[in-house]
């Protein structure tokens, strides 16, 4: 008897890196997915914000486990207000005045979301996206990008980039949203802002396929060594933590195995 076709599952990897000659820990950007789900997220704290790390970790884990719809976006952003634990801690007794001023500020993020579904007749792939500030989701398809968003072009980028506040007091951002299809041997990547930047730049200065091709994605890692290096590639006009995370899209239809 042959085997029954089992449909290929995409794979993944990912890697976050810090600002030069900061350690591991000072990274404020967070990155996360879900083979399972077929969820990924990416997210930037902002570096003058409280514990914006922690916050940015919070929004990407909270995409992953169940994200928002446009409808439901505003419920879903006061309900992960409410559940962020370090949101919840009470101020110490001995900690400094300008701390309080900065607790009482809150934390902010940028925050870039993707889920993937099979295409009922099994031809391709949909997507949809959610975008809050400037990082990026690509579609590369023979490593050439094809869609860009929210930003499309460097000149976009900013100091000041809509964030999403950990705060239930501030006012909340409204993200943008995006939907398409995928085909076999696409690549969907989402970036924080300098890695987003930096695959802008590099796609402008050449008329080659560029992008990063095959790397090792079979066990998802958020340390993958094949994207790291990729990034330390791409022209980073400023200092700043880098994150970058792909999906690779089966290049066939079925698996026999």
């Amino acid at each position: 008897m042959n085997p029954t076709p089992r449909a290929r599952i995409p794979v993944w990897a990912a890697a976050t890196l810090p600002k030069l000659e900061h350690s591991k820990g000072e990274n404020e950007d967070a990155v996360g997915g879900s083979t399972s789900a077929l969820r990924f997220a990416v997210a930037d704290g902002a570096t003058e914000g409280w514990k914006s790390g922690e916050w940015a970790c919070h929004l990407v884990a909270e995409y992953v486990r169940c994200p928002p719809m446009p409808a439901t976006f505003p419920a879903w952003l006061e309900r992960v207000r409410k559940i962020w634990p370090e949101g919840n801690e009470p101020p110490s007794a001995d900690e400094p005045w300008f701390a309080h001023t900065k607790r009482d500020e809150g934390a902010y993020s940028t925050l870039a979301g993707l889920e993937l579904k099979r295409r009922s007749d099994g031809s391709g792939w949909r997507w949809k996206a959610v975008a809050a500030g400037d990082s990026c989701l690509f579609l590369i398809r023979r490593r050439r990008i094809v869609t860009s968003f929210p930003l499309e072009k460097v000149e976009q980028f900013g100091l000041t980039p809509n964030l999403l506040a950990s705060s239930p007091a501030l006012p909340w951002v409204e993200p943008e949203w995006l939907a398409g299809t995928a085909e076999a041997g696409d690549v969907l990547a989402l970036a924080t802002d300098a890695v987003a930047a930096g695959l802008m730049r590099s796609a402008a200065k050449t008329d080659e396929p560029w992008f990063i091709g095959d790397f090792k994605a079979s066990n998802p890692s958020c340390h993958n060594r094949d994207l790291s290096d990729f990034m330390l590639t791409l022209p980073c006009p400023r200092d700043d933590d880098r994150t970058l995370l792909a999906v690779c899209l089966p290049s066939t239809r079925v698996d026999l195995k």
